[in-house]
């Protein structure tokens, strides 16, 4: 985040929020999908989230209870066994 260009975070944070087609968007993935989401999050709350998850295809969703926005970073053993089971569940090997 430091080494940002001035003004980029926000730049990106206000095309996020003019994007309008996540709904339309989601509802057209036909891969299998994973949705990791944080029980605390406040830059992307359980309404909001659930909103976008309700047009996913079947999706595989996990809410790490104790944990904020930056998921990674706060529980990355978490999502690392999350990601991996996902991974691997849905490339099986040949």
């Amino acid at each position: 985040m430091l080494g940002n260009v001035p003004d980029e975070l926000a730049t990106d944070l206000k095309a996020c929020d003019a994007y309008k087609n996540g709904k339309v968007a989601a509802a057209e993935i036909t891969c299998p999908v994973q949705v990791i989401l944080a029980g605390q999050d406040r830059m992307a709350p359980r309404k909001a989230t659930a909103e976008m998850v309700e047009h996913l295809r079947d999706p595989e969703v996990h809410i790490i209870a104790d944990s904020g926005h930056m998921l990674p970073l706060e529980v990355p053993n978490d999502c690392r066994k999350l990601l991996r089971s996902f991974i691997f569940a849905n490339n099986p090997s040949s």
